[in-house]
């Protein structure tokens, strides 16, 4: 058997070793039991950190849950610059400090925003790796009352929508707690019409579980294409 114990004693988990496969594999099925990622968890056995091995014969080990550091700007903004780049590996590393990825940042053009909606045009591995560290898919870029910017009122969702990513719009929504509502997909649904990324739309309208909110996700649909000439969108609407 497998244990994993807290420094305070308490036992966390007992399981067969060959259901924990690797240390990733464990940390994600602690996730559930402790309440903190992966990128916060440090197995260690004898007082060694259990990095990467195969779980192949009994053992006891200790799970230490860390707090997030204190980042700076410079930190914040690495993160930021890593997920609008795509890198994957660099982001890893940075969430491994562990760092909240829920702190805002600059990248380029934008002034303030998040290292999630700057993930949402790069690729669907790194905001993986976000959502997995507790990025919330609910932050709107530009969202700082202090803040002057033309993202304003954008989540991650929405700015998946505006460049047609199909697959990180799903993984947005699947993390949204409770399903989607107007609220949470209006500003992607304009951002999908006016691009006319028709099947982020199509997405969009079919997740809603309220019927009044897909009435008015598909009015706002059909006014964004209209007004935009995208007559491709008009079709899949549900009339």
């Amino acid at each position: 058997m497998l244990h994993v114990w807290l420094p305070s004693g308490q036992k966390l988990l007992s399981t067969e070793v060959g259901e924990a496969k690797d240390v990733l594999t464990l940390k994600t099925r602690l996730q559930k039991l402790c309440g903190r990622s992966r990128f916060q968890q440090r197995l260690l056995h004898e007082g060694l950190e259990v990095a990467d091995f195969s779980m192949e014969a009994p053992v006891d080990l200790q799970l230490v849950l860390l707090p997030f550091i204190g980042a700076s700007e410079e930190q914040r903004d690495e993160l930021g610059a890593c997920a609008g780049s795509g890198f994957l590996t660099q982001v890893e590393e940075i969430l491994h400090r562990p760092q909240d990825p829920n702190l805002a940042c600059r990248f380029e053009r934008f002034a303030i925003t998040w290292p999630l909606c700057l993930a949402a045009e790069r690729g669907a591995e790194t905001v993986s790796a976000l959502i997995q560290a507790g990025a919330d898919v609910n932050l709107e870029a530009g969202a700082d009352v202090n803040a002057v910017s033309k993202t304003l009122g954008l989540t991650p969702l929405a700015f998946a929508a505006c460049w047609g990513h199909v697959e990180m719009a799903r993984l947005f929504i699947q993390a949204m707690p409770g399903g989607t509502g107007a609220y949470l997909t209006g500003a992607a649904i304009i951002a999908a019409a006016n691009k006319g990324h028709v099947e982020i739309v199509r997405l969009l309208v079919e997740v809603q579980t309220d019927k009044d909110s897909s009435i008015k996700l598909t009015l706002l649909a059909l006014l964004c294409a209209t007004c935009h000439n995208r007559v491709e969108i008009v079709p899949w609407l549900p009339m």
